[in-house]
């Protein structure tokens, strides 16, 4: 069995499986940073406010790339360097995301330095090629888990793959 080579439309629904469960955490992190920022400004904020959505983000974004890397499906031609660029920026983040994770003090969770890694003209061309809109929130909608149910597949393939290479 495999590899699988994806037409236009199953990419599509492969890439948003990957990427868009990831995107809502980083909406939640982006979320869960400002409003710290304006509590610590106003003398609060709640470092384990923001240390538990990163902490789910970083899992998706090594979960996106772990689903980026396997290799039982190949992409449409013309995809690969650009799926690189994004699979490089989730990888980036996961340093920043330890970082806040781990702490101690509020400050040095919503003033973490992130990558400087744009994958936003990578994004856009993967989308473009695979007939996907422009809007990375509006086209997600019905992807909010999908990434999991990936990750599980691949894990129940890899299983049973195993079996006959024993």
């Amino acid at each position: 069995m495999g590899p699988v080579t994806l037409t236009t439309e199953e990419a599509a629904a492969r890439y948003l499986g990957i990427v868009c469960q990831r995107n809502v955490a980083a909406k939640v992190v982006q979320d869960a940073i400002f409003a710290q920022e304006d509590a610590y400004l106003n003398g609060g904020g709640d470092v384990l406010a923001i240390a538990g959505p990163a902490a789910e983000m970083m899992r998706l974004s090594r979960q996106s790339v772990e689903l980026f890397d396997d290799e039982y499906y190949t992409w449409p031609d013309g995809l690969d360097e650009h799926l690189a660029v994004v699979r490089q920026a989730n990888l980036a983040e996961v340093g920043t995301l330890d970082t806040i994770v781990n702490a101690g003090r509020v400050e040095d969770a919503i003033y973490a330095t992130w990558p400087s890694v744009d994958s936003s003209a990578a994004v856009q061309e993967i989308r473009y090629q695979l007939g996907l809109p422009g809007d990375t929130t509006a086209s997600c909608s019905g992807y909010e888990t999908t990434s999991d149910v990936l990750k599980q597949q691949m894990i129940e393939r890899t299983e049973y793959l195993a079996q006959f290479h024993e």
